[in-house]
Formats: C-alpha cells, structure tokens, sequence
C-alpha cells in the first residue's frame, strides 16, 4: 500500500480501506484484545514509515473503531458470544423440528462499503451474498 499511494490522504483512505477489509473472531477476550492492539500499533508503524508523523486522535479513533467492529468475540461452534449457548455432545433432535428455537445472541459484522450490519451467521449460511 505504501508504494502505491502519492499522499497523505490517499495513503489514509486506503488503510482505512484495507482495516475494514480484515475479519476476525476470536472466543478468548485477552487474545482478542492482543490481536486488536497488534493491528492498532501496526497502524501507527506504517504511518510512521510512510508519512513520518504519529496518527492524531481522530485518525486513532477512526481506525480503533474498524479493528473493534472487525475483530470480535464469538464462539465459531454457536456463532453467538462465547457462554451464551451452552453446547450438549449428545442432543436428541426434534421430530419434524417441532421444538421452538430459543433466541439467540448472534455475532453482528459490518459491511462498511454497503454500510449495513449483517449477522455472521447470515452470512455464513448465505455463502456470503
């Protein structure tokens, strides 16, 4: 990205773009946070190699806000945060599905070029359209 940009605001506008193109869930809170904190000070870095200046606050604030809707905490098993669901190894399945569905805590993402939130389990059962 360095390579291909001529300014400052060309080079923020695609890392913004490339942030927001980056998904990831993750079911352990204290990983999750080190993942987001490595993508934030990796942010910072390349700025710094690039446009040799530090972020300001509202540059942090914008990319904080990408990296903290893109990376979240989920269970992959449930698609729900992680305890919301309790997952039993041997479940009779309903005949017919006659038992009510409980209502679920699902995992919401954004598409921020469409600008609409989407469940992960939507997506993933939707193959993504």
């Amino acid at each position: 990205m360095c390579e291909n940009t001529n300014s400052d605001t060309e080079w923020i506008k695609w890392s913004e773009r490339a942030f927001q193109s980056i998904y990831g869930f993750e079911f352990q809170g204290d990983s999750l946070l080190i993942a987001r904190e490595n993508l934030l000070a990796s942010y910072c870095d390349y700025m710094e190699e690039k446009l040799n200046r530090h972020p300001t606050e509202k540059e942090l604030i914008n990319i904080a806000k990408i990296i903290s809707w893109n990376l979240w905490q989920m269970d992959g098993l449930t698609c729900t945060i992680p305890y919301e669901e309790v997952v039993e190894p041997f479940k009779q399945v309903a005949l017919f599905g006659l038992h009510e569905k409980e209502k679920k805590c699902l995992c919401i993402i954004k598409d921020w070029r469409a600008r609409r939130i989407y469940t992960f389990q939507n997506l993933v059962n939707k193959g993504g359209n």
